[in-house]
C-alpha cells in the first residue's frame, strides 16, 4: 500500500519595524526561508512549512522532544547522572552477591563456594538438635515406700561394757533383785533396765532404782519412718503389716504409762485392771492379722519381726492377773524394753 503525506503550511504575517527581532526568536526548524525586514506600515505573508507526518511513520526527533545542544548531543550534567546512576547500581549488585556468597559467619569456612551455600532447613535443625540433645541418662525408677507407725520412748541405761562376760553378770546381778536387764547382742554390750515414755516418767523410775547418777543414762529414741516395701511383697501384706505394728505400738504405750507407775508408786489396782482391758483387745486384733504378716514376710526380716512378737507376747501374759506387784511390773518393763529394741532393728533390716 502507497504510503500518503500531509503537509501543513502555515501563513503568517509580519507587521511593524521590529521584524529582524521577532525573526531571531523563532526557532530555525519551524521556517523554510530567511525573514525578509519590512518597511514600516509593509505587511507580507512568508509561507512557514511547520511539519510533515507520514501516516505510517514513526519521527524521531520532532519539536516534541528534549532540546539537544547545538552539537547534537545531551548536556554534561545528563552524562554525569547516568554515569552515577550505573555506579550506584553496579555497587548494590555487587553488595548483594558478595552477601550471597560470603554471609557474616562468625565460623571460618573453607573458602569454597558449596560451603557458603545454606543448607536446607530441616537437616540444619537436625544437625543443630543432634549437637544440643544430651546423652540419655538411665531415670532410676521411684522405689515404693511404707510408712510404719512411730513410736517414742527413753531407755534407761545402766553402762557399757565391751566385754560380753561383764555385761552378763550385771544382768544377772539386776534380775536377782526383781528388776529389769536386757543386753544387746553385739558389742559393745548396752544394758536396758526399763523405758518410759518420756523423760519426767524416766526421772521417776530412776528414782525407784535408788541408784548414783552416774551409773544410770538416758537414751532418747524415735522409731518410725518411711521404708522401702520389699518387691517380693505384695499390697495386702502393706496394709496388714502397718495395722500390726499399731496394735503393738499401743499395747506399748498403754503398759509403759501403767508400769511406770506400778514401780515408782504404790500398786493402783483399778489403774491395772483398765490398762489390762485394752490392752487385751489390742492384742486379740494384733493376732488377727499377725499370720498374714508372717507369710508375705520377706525372709530377710523374719527374725526381727518374731523378736517383736516375743516381747509383745511377754508383756500381754505377764499382764494377767488380778494382783500385781513391783516384781510382774519389772518383767512388763523388761518386755516392753525388747519390743523397742526388736522394732529398731525390725526397720533396719527393711531398710
Amino acid at each position: 500500500m502507497e504510503k500518503s503525506r500531509i503537509t501543513v503550511r502555515l501563513n503568517g504575517t509580519v507587521t511593524g519595524p521590529k521584524s529582524e527581532q521577532m525573526s531571531t526568536k523563532l526557532p530555525n526548524s519551524l521556517t523554510n526561508s530567511s525573514v525578509i525586514a519590512a518597511d514600516k506600515g509593509e505587511q507580507r505573508v512568508n509561507p512557514w512549512t511547520v511539519r510533515e507526518v507520514d501516516e505510517d511513520g514513526v519521527e524521531w526527533g520532532t519539536p516534541y522532544s528534549r532540546k539537544r545542544t547545538p552539537s547534537g548531543k545531551r548536556g554534561k550534567g545528563a552524562l554525569a547522572l547516568s554515569i552515577g546512576a550505573a555506579v550506584i547500581i553496579g555497587t548494590l549488585m555487587g553488595i548483594v552477591v558478595l552477601s550471597l556468597f560470603f554471609p557474616d559467619d562468625k565460623n571460618p569456612t573453607t573458602g569454597t563456594i558449596d560451603s557458603h551455600v545454606k543448607t536446607v532447613p530441616s537437616q540444619q535443625e537436625g544437625a543443630t538438635t543432634s549437637k544440643l540433645k544430651p546423652s540419655k541418662v538411665p531415670i532410676k525408677k521411684t522405689e515404693a515406700k511404707i510408712s510404719l507407725p512411730q513410736l517414742k520412748a527413753v531407755l534407761i541405761q545402766r553402762g557399757i561394757f565391751q566385754k560380753k562376760s561383764g555385761a552378763s553378770k550385771t544382768v544377772m546381778s539386776q534380775r536377782t533383785q526383781g528388776r529389769a536387764a536386757v543386753m544387746t547382742d553385739k558389742a559393745p554390750y548396752r544394758i536396758y533396765q526399763a523405758v518410759a515414755q518420756d523423760k519426767e516418767n524416766a526421772n521417776k523410775v530412776f528414782a525407784s532404782l535408788k541408784e548414783k547418777s552416774g551409773q544410770i543414762t538416758y537414751k532418747n529414741t524415735t522409731i518410725g519412718q518411711s521404708v522401702p516395701l520389699p518387691k517380693e511383697s505384695s499390697t495386702k501384706w502393706n496394709k496388714v503389716l502397718i495395722l500390726a505394728v499399731k496394735e503393738g505400738n499401743h499395747i506399748f504405750s498403754t503398759m509403759v504409762a501403767t508400769t511406770v507407775k506400778g514401780v515408782s508408786s504404790p500398786t493402783d489396782l483399778k489403774n491395772f485392771k483398765d490398762s489390762r482391758i485394752k490392752v487385751n483387745a489390742s492384742y486379740t486384733r494384733f493376732t488377727k492379722v499377725r499370720d498374714d504378716v508372717e507369710a508375705e514376710l520377706p525372709s530377710s526380716v523374719k527374725s526381727e519381726w518374731s523378736e517383736m512378737v516375743r516381747a509383745m507376747d511377754l508383756v500381754v501374759q505377764s499382764c494377767q492377773t488380778d494382783q500385781p506387784n513391783k516384781a510382774m511390773y519389772w518383767q512388763i518393763q523388761e518386755g516392753l524394753v525388747r519390743y523397742v529394741l526388736a522394732y529398731e532393728k525390725f526397720l533396719e533390716a527393711l531398710s
